[in-house]
């Protein structure tokens, strides 16, 4: 499945609307688990230039919402409802391949950052009443969170203006074009021109089967700065929360991993740390992908999505060869370009200063 979304509501303090990041993420779990992905399923995305490209299902199910429980509404079910607490959220899944066939669910997360029924903080005029997309080890259906990866949030209160900018900085939120790309194997949300938030499946090693690793990784970038959390451990449940002093542009989160020197578990981890992520770097040095041909013209250079964390005994994991999506520059082209890697056809999306080539539609 593949939604192009326009989002264009301006900002506003008016509660209730359905322009708000409750109904945005309504309007992407009703395409995610869809069997019949279209635009009657959009609330806050519904715009004439909003368009279903490919509408294959995604293959995903809802779990579990704070606000709906494990029954989704309707579009045309009371669009302006507001719910009763600040922060909501909604989780889906959907089956592993592999050796975890059936029996492995991952999950994906997603949750309002500050004030579900608004589209922006009025007072200083920040759009930053977004959403955001993690993993977690496992979401119930009764809406046990376990191993959930870094997020902003912000559940009480209200936000100085550097925390409502910092609150923007992470989340998707206001106004511009999303890019909501869902197969079986991954979740991929982009803001065009800005970045994606993402939950990717990777490929199984027998680090994976020897600990029953759910093989996903959650990832967010927006931006070049080497920001955020580096190998932290958080609780059972781990978004940060309150006050929000620093900005953090990018993180990668595992569930559920194991120090193989020490044994000690980590319901999530986060690896900042560039060393751990070669491919899935976060540098400026990353920004020129360009070499030539054997008669000089200028060729974009595309990489295969991986990961390690080497020091916790975690080997080279592919995502590339399992959710077929690359990394490359950003500002090459226009998002909807064609690329042709070895003989197949990848849609171009520009995410900011790099980009992704995602195949299968």
């Amino acid at each position: 499945m593949y939604a192009k979304l326009v989002y264009s509501a301006g900002l506003s303090g008016t509660a209730n609307t359905r322009y708000s990041p409750f109904n945005m993420i309504r309007d992407i779990v009703r395409l995610c688990t869809s069997n019949s992905p279209n635009v009657t399923n959009l609330v806050a995305f519904s715009n004439t230039s909003s368009v279903i490209v490919d509408t294959t299902p995604a293959g995903w199910s809802l779990v579990y919402s704070d606000v709906d429980g494990t029954t989704l509404p309707d579009a045309n079910t009371d669009p302006n409802a507001s719910p009763s607490n600040q922060v909501t959220y909604w989780a889906i899944k959907s089956d592993c391949i592999g050796p975890y066939s059936g029996v492995t669910k991952k999950y994906a997360k997603l949750t309002t950052s500050y004030i579900s029924n608004k589209n922006s903080y009025s007072t200083n005029g920040q759009a930053n009443s977004g959403f955001s997309l993690t993993s977690a080890v496992e979401v119930t259906n009764v809406g046990t969170v376990t191993g959930e990866g870094y997020r902003l949030q912000y559940t009480s209160g209200t936000p100085s203006g550097s925390e409502a900018t910092n609150l923007a900085t992470w989340d998707l939120s206001g106004n511009g074009t999303y890019h909501v790309v869902a197969t079986q194997r991954h979740l991929t949300i982009i803001k065009e021109g800005v970045g994606y938030h993402a939950v990717w499946e990777h490929s199984v090693s027998d680090y994976h089967t020897f600990y029953n690793v759910t093989p996903v990784i959650a990832a967010v970038f927006k931006g070049t700065t080497v920001s955020g959390p580096n190998s932290s451990a958080p609780a059972s449940t781990a978004p940060a929360t309150g006050s929000i002093p620093n900005a953090i542009n990018n993180v990668r989160c595992l569930h559920n991993i194991t120090d193989v020197n020490t044994g000690t578990n980590y319901s999530a981890a986060s690896m900042s740390a560039q060393e751990n992520q070669p491919y899935l770097s976060i540098s400026s040095s990353y920004s020129n992908l360009r070499t030539v041909s054997t008669t000089g013209t200028t060729r974009n250079i595309v990489m295969p999505i991986m990961f390690q964390l080497m020091q916790w005994g975690i080997p080279t994991c592919f995502v590339t060869n399992i959710c077929d999506i690359y990394m490359c520059q950003g500002g090459i082209g226009t998002t909807g370009d064609t690329f042709n890697i070895n003989d197949i056809i990848y849609t171009y999306f520009d995410c900011g200063s790099i980009g992704l080539a995602i195949g299968t539609f």
